[in-house]
């Protein structure tokens, strides 16, 4: 009985490693003096990334204004990004931000950037700096995210948040495409609802951009030769996004 008892325990934790633990919460002031709460965010239904960084830091240098990018491609009532230093003063903060384009609230250790770090320390290898973390509004966090300035694993996470929007409106299924990839086949239509010129990505289940190209009228897309699974197409044109999935099952 006590051997069964252990197993149980063993799982438990092991399903709890696997689906995500609930974020701590804490409070901290930017530079500014506006103070943000995380539950009180996550209540809004916003998705919160995490950027624990510190002034000094060259990837962090680096990485920065590819962050703030990313920002700027989602509603800002459903995606914030906090940044948090666990060294940095106010004026350190302050040219930071102004150097490397910050467009989000940010605590140094004046406004609980440290004591915030020590929070999460023990959760996160923390490796190097930046260390990311994604918050969905459950509160489940993701930690650890891999650091690329294409950002491909935090943009699956948040897109496993639910609620997170992209500033563009997203129109679902309204592009239509046929015939499906096929090993004889790798030539389909696109048939949208407006015409004129659009961007286009072809994009993994894993987030990766494997084709992007841009077209003034054409309506076919060569899809290059990948492995089973499903897959996505993104169209940018104008102020609209539209998205549809695509199977694709060589024989």
């Amino acid at each position: 009985m006590k051997l069964r008892y252990s197993t149980l325990i063993l799982f438990s934790l092991i399903v709890n490693i696997v689906y995500g633990q609930e974020a701590r919460d804490f409070t901290i002031t930017d530079t500014k003096g506006e103070s943000w709460n995380l539950y009180n965010e996550l209540a809004k239904g916003r998705t919160v990334v995490l950027d624990f960084f510190f002034a000094d830091c060259t990837p962090c240098q680096k990485l920065t204004p590819a962050l703030a990018r990313l920002l700027n491609e989602y509603d800002q009532d459903s995606l914030l990004i906090l940044g948090i230093s666990d060294r940095d003063n106010n004026d350190k903060v302050d040219e930071f931000e102004f150097l490397y384009g910050v467009n989000y609230p940010s605590a140094g250790r004046e406004g609980g950037g440290d004591t915030t770090t020590n929070l999460y320390k023990s959760w996160f290898s923390f490796v190097g700096w930046p260390t990311y973390a994604v918050v969905c509004p459950n509160r489940q966090i993701h930690w650890d995210i891999k650091r690329d300035t294409n950002f491909v694993e935090m943009r699956q996470k948040i897109l496993e948040c639910s609620g997170t929007l992209f500033t563009q409106r997203i129109y679902k299924n309204i592009l239509n495409t046929y015939p499906a990839p096929s090993p004889s086949n790798s030539t389909i239509t696109l048939s949208m609802a407006n015409d004129g010129a659009y961007s286009v990505k072809f994009i993994s289940s894993s987030g990766q951009t494997i084709l992007e190209q841009v077209s003034n009228s054409a309506n076919t897309l060569e899809i290059p030769q990948c492995d089973n699974g499903i897959y996505y197409l993104e169209i940018l044109q104008k102020d609209s996004i539209y998205r549809t999935k695509l199977i694709i099952q060589n024989n």
